[in-house]
């Protein structure tokens, strides 16, 4: 098991996995490329740790050991000394990144694995600029990183098995799910599926003017999604939603292109969908959704779900997992397909000009497998004589007695 871990950029991802390294006891070097974001890093793992006392889930004593566990430098060369891990959390930029890596490389001891925080730049890519592209792994980690329970462990075209256990084992380490990208795909498993969730609302909003509250009132009242997709797109940053479509080679939707040109990027810069300069979130009641078809939006979160099986990427329980744990997405999407009828998601992507159906669902449709009420989809869904089966609860009614018993289905909650 590894003991020294160092990490690189300390932003808005780099601080908080240094947090968390340091709060698991391992020894933490944390750089950047000026003195003040190394400055602004550790003020931030400060108060973090002081809202974790605060909170009780860590202790006075604990918060004081982390810290002291955590050195801060400029240099890059003595970040990486005797590192067993190096994590990377540099901007969203493949260059930067490829630049970075063979650098590292060149300095960082021959054991050490390479790690990289991107959420779906190519782990192939920044592995063959350096002389160890085996070592070289995906470590996606959520924001923020101490409290998310999830990290992406992505397989690049060169990573070797090992390095991936070892990615798995580090997670564990942190008290963290893994979950295992096993192709190098755009986006990997989460943002390449909920990217969609934010797209196809956009663009229904921009073709047919169907107002942001309502999308967003159906998808959080309707479906229990904790944020609409425009909130959502608000809390990413519409400029990195922007960025990673484009270089995707999908063209964004006007509306986000015009929020970004006007410099309104969402929460960070007060201003995106929504207006956050009174702090506090968009005001969105239940009854502004009631007319508009959540399908709408899930089909093609659905869809690229199925593709991720299809080409295998990762498996149904394990797709569902990484979103439920990394997106907050309800149920997960492939558990949520079944739930809609994958019928009902086949048809409303026929009815799309922009999405084509993965031959998956094709297939299982055409067999019949169509979710809950065939008794069979992505998943196995046997009925259970006198129980009404809803999302997330079982409710049981015991005929004698006239008693009923709920059983709460939220694992992950």
């Amino acid at each position: 098991m590894p003991s020294q871990i160092a990490v690189i950029g300390a932003g808005e991802m780099g601080h908080g996995i240094a947090e968390l390294a340091a709060l698991n006891g391992f020894s933490v070097r944390i750089t950047d490329v000026k003195q003040e974001f190394i400055d602004r890093g550790m003020e931030r793992i400060r108060a973090s740790l002081g809202k974790l006392v605060k909170n009780r889930q860590v202790t006075e004593a604990q918060s004081v050991a982390a810290i002291e566990r955590i050195t801060p430098t400029l240099d890059l060369r003595e970040t990486v000394r005797g590192a067993d891990v190096v994590i990377e959390a540099v901007l969203e930029d493949l260059d930067l990144k490829k630049k970075l890596f063979a650098e590292i490389d060149g300095l960082a001891p021959p054991h050490a694995i390479l790690a990289s925080n991107t959420s779906g730049l190519s782990i192939t890519a920044m592995g063959r600029a350096t002389k160890r592209p085996d070592r070289v792994v995906g470590m996606h980690f959520f924001n923020p990183a101490v409290l998310m329970p999830l990290i992406e462990v992505v397989k690049g075209d060169d990573t070797s098995a090992k390095t991936v256990r070892e990615a798995e084992a580090l997670a564990r380490a942190f008290k963290k799910t893994s979950v295992v990208c096993r192709k190098d795909v755009p986006g990997f498993i989460t943002s390449r599926t909920i990217a969609p969730y934010m797209l196809e609302a956009a663009w229904i909003h921009h073709e047919e003017g169907i107002p942001k509250e309502a999308i967003d009132s159906a998808l959080r009242f309707k479906v229990g999604f904790p944020m609409g997709p425009f909130e959502l797109a608000d809390q990413v940053g519409i400029d990195l939603v922007v960025y990673a479509t484009e270089k995707a080679g999908i063209a964004a939707p006007p509306p986000m292109k015009d929020l970004v040109a006007a410099g309104k990027f969402g929460r960070k810069s007060g201003e995106g969908f929504y207006s956050y300069r009174g702090g506090g979130r968009p005001t969105i009641m239940p009854d502004l959704g009631k007319g508009f078809d959540p399908a709408r939006i899930l089909a093609p979160v659905i869809n690229v779900a199925a593709g991720l099986v299809e080409d295998k990427v990762a498996n149904v329980e394990e797709i569902d997992e990484a979103m439920r744990l990394g997106t907050a997405f309800p149920l997960g999407p492939l558990a949520l397909g079944d739930a809609l009828g994958l019928d009902t998601v086949l048809a409303t992507l026929r009815g799309s000009r922009r999405h084509t159906p993965t031959k998956i669902l094709e297939t299982m449709v055409a067999r019949g497998d169509l979710g809950e009420k065939s008794g069979k989809g992505f998943y196995e869904h046997p009925k259970e004589e006198g129980a009404m089966v809803y999302q997330t609860i079982l409710v049981s009614r015991d005929p004698e007695s006239g008693v009923a018993t709920i059983t709460l289905n939220r694992p992950d909650r």
